[in-house]
């Protein structure tokens, strides 16, 4: 019974990014420039950034490290994530595609087709932690070190958006700040990566994951770092430009961050793991991939009718019925899938 609870963690941790990544893209995308501005958006803006996106790729990298498939079968789930990036990128924009084809939007395709999505960047962490792997090995200090060194260079990194048109795509998705280069591989990768590593110290270190107090020590301490540094933080999280091309003091202030909501959501499993809220993140999480999609295909299409002008009263409408639509859709998906496996 001990174990269930920390079994779940990664899950709800899952799930509860979900619904903070749900509201988020409703926020960037529906609301008009006063509400976007006013305190709701800027709550939305900061539940939607940092609980989200780097919990997501932590997970991932710490999964990375336990998985047992051989090295072949990891190339070819990152390209496979990868290639899904691009498709996701057509159907999420597909009305405001067919409404750039019939010339009613002065706008270049491509910028939406190649946009810089998490699939691009967890798929290509994969595929480069994989190779990394056969050279780091098992010792998780050059994980740690790269993932700095990672956060480090990046503002430094060279412009190649101006030497050619076609670069400006490949720069976009190496570390390139056009408009559409959202989780580009510099800085983003140091999530993953940090994953990765800490997936590796908990095997060395085991006998750790049965302290709680240990856990509840680390949660109060970063999270009194997180208050007192939190004017800066909240200056990123506010501004997306910002939040996605940070560097190496934001991401150490999300590291502080990722330590005490996860500790602080392991030990709110351990209490409240069973009671329906908690077991919906649990779902959710398990499930989280379809969902990404579902919603994106909603919100991406009906944003090219939306976009940017509603307030908060109408869009909270557009919340709650998408959210019921993509949780329907992923139940459907669900059955089509054990169909077929049967």
């Amino acid at each position: 019974m001990t174990l269930q609870p920390r079994l779940k963690t990664p899950d709800i941790l899952k799930g509860i990014a979900a619904l903070f990544m749900f509201q988020m893209h409703l926020t960037l995308l529906f609301l008009n420039s006063d509400a976007f501005s006013s305190m709701t958006g800027k709550i939305s803006r900061f539940f939607g950034s940092t609980p989200v996106t780097p919990v997501f790729l932590v997970i991932m990298g710490y999964f990375l490290a336990r998985s047992q498939k051989s090295f072949g079968e990891k190339i070819f789930r990152g390209l496979k994530i990868l290639i899904w990036g691009f498709f996701l990128n057509i159907g999420l924009n597909l009305n405001l595609l067919i409404n750039i084809y019939n010339g009613k939007f002065k706008l270049n395709p491509y910028d939406y087709i190649f946009g810089i999505n998490v699939f691009f960047l967890a798929g290509s962490s994969i595929m480069i932690i994989t190779i990394l792997s056969l050279i780091l090995k098992k010792n998780y200090i050059p994980y740690l070190l790269l993932a700095t060194f990672t956060t480090i260079v990046t503002p430094y990194l060279p412009d190649l958006s101006q030497l050619s048109y076609h670069l400006k795509f490949i720069h976009a998705f190496l570390w390139g700040k056009q408009f559409w280069s959202y989780f580009p591989i510099f800085p983003w990768i140091a999530y993953p990566i940090l994953g990765y590593a800490f997936s590796l110290f908990e095997n060395n270190y085991l006998q750790m994951k049965k302290n709680k107090e240990w856990i509840g020590f680390v949660t109060v301490i970063s999270g009194i770092c997180l208050v007192l540094s939190s004017p800066y933080a909240l200056k990123i999280t506010y501004s997306m430009n910002l939040f996605y091309h940070h560097d190496l003091l934001f991401f150490i202030w999300t590291s502080l961050f990722l330590i005490t909501w996860c500790s602080l959501i392991f030990l709110l499993t351990r209490i409240w793991g069973e009671n329906i809220l908690f077991k919906y993140f649990n779902w959710l999480g398990k499930n989280v991939t379809s969902f990404y999609v579902f919603q994106w295909l909603i919100i991406g299409n009906l944003a090219t009718l939306f976009y940017k002008n509603l307030t908060i009263f109408e869009t909270f409408p557009l919340l709650v019925t998408i959210m019921f639509f993509s949780n329907w859709l992923v139940l459907i998906w669900k059955r089509i899938l054990l169909n077929f496996s049967s």
